[in-house]
């Protein structure tokens, strides 16, 4: 009961009483200060945030194609790649470049295997 009476709304001490506690008198000793300034805020009777997150959704994907429409993406081949003057990057139009990194583990060598590296 003694953290309920602190709230400022005190919903929390009234249903505390409800079910069954006792009520508590304050200490006059101890002052109180505001537990939030939320309360005394007037907030819109509802949110739908349903809504809301869908419509941000929409709109951050209308300007991330607008961004990607207007800029070519060009991609060079990794510098570390065996016959680069042979190799490109795809890239999708939609998805942008791809990307691939591949382990293989030989069991055959040695008693721990070795690991193998592929990166497209």
């Amino acid at each position: 009961m003694y953290y309920a009476n602190l709230q400022d709304s005190g919903v929390m001490a009234k249903k505390l009483q409800e079910l069954g506690a006792k009520p508590l008198k304050m200490p006059s000793t101890i002052k109180r200060a505001a537990t939030s300034v939320i309360a005394d805020l007037k907030w819109p009777d509802e949110v739908d945030y349903e809504e809301d997150a869908e419509n941000f959704l929409k709109e951050a994907e209308k300007a991330e194609k607008s961004i990607m429409k207007d800029e070519k993406v060009e991609v060079e081949v990794d510098r570390y790649a065996n016959g680069r003057k042979h190799m490109k990057v795809v890239v999708d139009d939609e998805l942008g470049p791809y990307d691939l990194l591949m382990t293989k583990v030989d069991i055959k060598k040695g008693p721990y295997g070795g690991n193998l590296f592929y990166k497209m």
